[in-house]
């Protein structure tokens, strides 16, 4: 498998190489009227990542949609965010999957080559080979992308902010500058609207709200993400001797079970039901007075609902990847490391982290 997928990333890199530059392409650096209603009446947009991409995305969608109240707005997502296509439905017509196979995706695009779209946004600020081959197949009159190595593809371009100084979602909001929009005076708020079932759905799982919440995720996708369970049983047993108020919940994958049992016995954590969806899991983290993650999904979800969180990055070599995801404009408290694993990140500072985050909520 991994020779196959060796090949897959080789012959994808070829051909991005040679797909042809476009004839026309237009820079748009500041608010334009280049896009309205009048010549676009068809989107697509490119957001096949994960799920914290969702996230990030959903005020740049907003505005969009704004903008071009009578456009159809169509969404192509990936295998690993789809469960989060509830973040996008107030603004989405339809939705698609970019596949895991050559035959899934031959299809794909032989598919939105007949919806004849007006427009085709790529959502990446890091160059996709996946996304060029979308938007040169597509077929569509016009693109848009965001300044970066695979640029020649689009028809029309906006600046890409640096890395290290902007959060991803401002750097994604300079896609709406051909809408006659400024980022800068847009309220890019993310958000993640709950109804009244799905509120219900979480209490009838987790129980009613009777203390204060602190939702702990355990680990995030890969394990340098994962800070440990010696640590979390420390910091937890620490909470235990000083704010025995605290209702300590956490949340985990399958593979992590087996720690979720132990941190339970050792501990008065609980650990949460398990989740058959992103929506599930997302419902119930939301109950959250407080979100302890190592991972940029429960990051962005405490941002979308104005939970305050304490995160943990392990941050070296990042300089192709800008700085951290972390909330955008909610209450939160970042600690770092570069030793290559969050274990290194001392308990007693998130401890500390937390009862500094408390009093941050009692003020506001």
């Amino acid at each position: 498998m991994a020779l196959l997928k060796k090949i897959e990333l080789y012959l994808r890199s070829r051909i991005t190489s040679a797909l042809s530059y476009h004839s026309f392409q237009q820079e748009v650096s500041e608010p334009t009227a280049v896009f309205t209603g009048k010549n676009i009446k068809k989107v697509l947009l490119l957001r096949q990542d994960r799920i914290g991409d969702v996230l990030v995305s959903v005020p740049i969608v907003e505005k969009i949609k704004e903008a071009l109240p009578e456009a159809k707005i169509d969404i192509l997502l990936s295998h690993r965010n789809q469960g989060a296509k509830r973040a996008f439905e107030r603004f989405a017509d339809n939705f698609y999957v970019y596949g895991r196979n050559f035959k899934e995706n031959f299809s794909l695009i032989r598919k939105l080559r007949h919806n004849k779209y007006d427009l085709i946004i790529d959502m990446y600020d890091n160059a996709s080979a996946t996304s060029s081959l979308i938007v040169k197949l597509s077929g569509s009159t016009f693109s848009l992308g965001i300044e970066k190595s695979n640029a020649h593809v689009y028809s029309h371009l906006v600046p890409l902010l640096d890395k290290q100084e902007y959060h991803i979602t401002d750097r994604l909001a300079n896609l709406l500058l051909p809408f006659n929009i400024n980022p800068l005076r847009s309220d890019l708020k993310l958000s993640y609207p709950l109804s009244e079932e799905d509120i219900a759905f979480a209490e009838g799982r987790l129980g009613k709200k009777e203390k204060f919440r602190l939702c702990i995720n355990l680990a995030g996708s890969t394990p340098n993400k994962y800070w440990g369970q010696s640590n979390h049983i420390y910091l937890i047993e620490r909470l235990a001797a000083s704010r025995p108020d605290f209702d300590v919940v956490c949340f985990g994958t399958s593979e992590y079970y087996r720690d979720l049992e132990t941190i339970s016995a050792r501990t008065y954590a609980r650990i949460a039901p398990a989740a058959s969806s992103i929506h599930e899991w997302i419902c119930m983290i939301s109950t959250a007075d407080m979100i302890l993650t190592p991972d940029t999904a429960a990051v962005h979800i405490a941002a979308a609902r104005n939970i305050p969180a304490i995160c943990m990055y392990e941050i070296s070599g990042r300089e192709f990847a800008g700085k951290p995801w972390t909330p955008y404009n909610s209450e939160h408290i970042t600690l770092t490391t570069e030793s290559g694993s969050l274990s290194s990140i001392q308990p007693n500072d998130v401890l500390y982290s937390i009862y500094e985050l408390e009093k941050r909520i009692k003020k506001i």
